[in-house]
């Protein structure tokens, strides 16, 4: 039994399987929390890999962006998650904050992500 479960694991890792999307989600959204942006960044990138259209991860990639002073990233980000999700509320909010600041650093209590996008469902 236990050689059918360490072959079953081999199996999953031979094929590059990784933890769930809504784990790596999950955990980029504590880490742009705690200001770790590079893990951040890399778990968003990593969901927008395996999910191309989940405006959670777009949206947190536009607040990442504005935090670290990359606003031309931030609006494509924000203006990207726009187009898929019209209604979602706080998108147009941190487009605007981000177009007016322009190379301004945002603060982070002017951003309308609190909460926004930490509790977004990915879909497998």
């Amino acid at each position: 039994m236990k050689c059918v479960a360490c072959l079953l694991l081999w199996g999953l890792l031979a094929r590059g399987q990784t933890q769930p999307v809504q784990v790596t989600f999950d955990d980029a959204v504590q880490a742009l929390s705690a200001g770790d942006y590079r893990a951040a960044e890399q778990g968003f990138q990593a969901v927008l890999k395996r999910q191309p259209n989940n405006v959670g991860a777009i949206g947190n990639l536009g607040i990442l962006y504005a935090r670290t002073n990359r606003m031309d990233r931030a609006i494509s980000q924000y203006q990207r998650a726009l187009q898929l999700s019209p209604n979602d509320e706080p998108i147009l909010p941190n487009l605007e904050t981000s177009r007016r600041n322009g190379d301004e650093r945002v603060s982070e209590r002017r951003l309308h992500w609190a909460g926004a996008w930490a509790g977004y469902q990915c879909g497998e």
